[in-house]
């Protein structure tokens, strides 16, 4: 089936589609944001769009004026493409990222998470994040001592640091042997505490402690937040006299964008009924995806 190509107006991106998509759709495909508070039902009117050029199919609408009409103007939602097609997003129908303020990642120094910060919130706690690294040097296999890699670190991790029944996968199996015989069999191994116990979720040559980051991600209903953390500086710190300077930060970074699942609706309700549209959930998740691989 041949292609037709949809160019959307002022970002200039374009993506082919089949004859007979909807608009609405093809702007999603593309990654461009069209409003539609419904989630493209074609109730609340928001997804105006005009044609500047090429071949649709629309009918008019409560939502429109007479004179919209007669000028281009067409609900996204309702607009089949039938060929080659240029299409102008009004302002109105455009995501307004002025409202981000954190949008795009801030230089370290910037008002973070301070010890104060922390310090107040969590006062008397520990602060032991969940994933972090350890330190380890094995004993070369032998003819006495013929287990298996992975047993063999298990071992040692148990022997150095006191931890039993760790899980792996085997993503990192694949790698187990190469890594632990080009560093010597001296490593670090990255392990996460999950409901289940310890699980090794990483396996590096050499002592690359001082190394040990994490993302941390918000996802909500409008906006999407993500912080790049130290965690070896993740401590509560005491405060003097009951003041902090707010200088020692573990937030190296952060950045925050819309959750592009706006464009399946405004609320969580309208989004649950998008999901339940055949293929509906997995483009919700491809679209959510996207964004946080953007705020990374």
């Amino acid at each position: 089936m041949d292609q037709i190509k949809v160019t959307f107006h002022p970002s200039g991106r374009s993506v082919a589609v089949a004859e007979g998509e909807n608009l609405l759709q093809a702007a999603m495909e593309a990654g461009i944001h069209i409003n539609a508070s419904c989630g493209g039902s074609g109730t609340c009117g928001k997804c105006k769009i005009k044609i500047i050029g090429g071949a649709a199919d629309s009918p008019m609408h409560d939502r429109l004026s007479p004179a919209e009409y007669d000028e281009g103007t067409r609900l996204a939602c309702l607009t089949s493409i039938r060929g080659d097609l240029d299409v102008e997003i009004p302002l109105e129908s455009q995501v307004d990222k002025s409202a981000l303020a954190l949008k795009g990642d801030r230089q370290q120094g910037s008002y973070l998470l301070s010890p104060k910060d922390i310090f107040q919130l969590v006062q008397g706690w520990d602060v032991d994040p969940t994933v972090f690294k350890r330190y380890v040097e094995l004993d070369p296999p032998s003819l006495e001592d013929n287990v298996s890699d992975l047993t063999r670190l298990t071992t040692a991790i148990h022997r150095l640091h006191g931890m039993n029944g760790i899980s792996t996968d085997f993503r990192v199996i694949r790698k187990l042997s190469r890594i632990l015989r080009e560093a010597a069999w001296k490593v670090t191994v990255t392990l996460v505490l999950t409901k289940k116990g310890y699980k090794l979720i990483n396996v590096e040559a050499g002592d690359n402690r001082q190394q040990n980051y994490s993302i941390v991600i918000d996802i909500g209903t409008t906006t999407i937040f993500g912080q790049l953390l130290n965690l070896n500086e993740c401590k509560v710190v005491a405060c003097p006299d009951g003041l902090c300077d707010g200088t020692k930060l573990f937030a190296i970074a952060e950045a925050s964008d819309y959750n592009a699942q706006i464009s399946f609706g405004e609320d969580v309700i309208t989004r649950i009924v998008y999901a339940a549209k055949p293929g509906g959930l997995e483009k919700m998740q491809e679209t959510v995806v996207g964004t946080i691989n953007g705020i990374i």
